[in-house]
């Protein structure tokens, strides 16, 4: 799985970066939305880079799984880039197991969700005849 982290905080990025590559995933750092040029299936994406504008970059990954690293509560840090589509956070400092857990559960929600609609297709495909 290859994971993307989004940070203007180098040392916590590396931190990040190393146990996600212990747990046998990949994960590649940047500190800005520009130089990105490749998808990733999951997004770290910090809430606080400036001059970045978080819904505009959730609806077009649309199609990863986006986990916030927020810096505290608020609708600008969390809410609303919810209601674009990230699908969950954590709050800095943040625990490097819940943030494993979290990458876990979606790549496990994700893998259940294409098998789920593969059944359904075959299932709807069978009825017909």
């Amino acid at each position: 799985m290859d994971i993307l982290m989004l940070d203007d905080e180098i040392y916590l990025s590396q931190k990040v970066a190393t146990k996600i590559d212990e747990v046998g995933y990949h994960c590649d750092l940047y500190s800005s939305i520009d130089d990105i040029t490749k998808t990733y299936d999951t997004i770290l994406l910090s809430t606080s880079l400036k001059n970045v504008n978080y819904l505009d970059f959730i609806k077009k990954h649309k199609d990863a799984t986006i986990i916030l690293l927020a810096p505290f509560l608020s609708d600008d840090t969390v809410t609303a880039p919810i209601l674009a589509g990230a699908s969950d956070y954590v709050v800095k400092p943040f625990s490097m197991d819940e943030l494993i857990r979290k990458i876990d559960h979606y790549k496990s929600y994700k893998r259940l969700e294409a098998q789920n609609e593969f059944l359904l297709k075959q299932l709807k495909s069978s009825n017909l005849k």
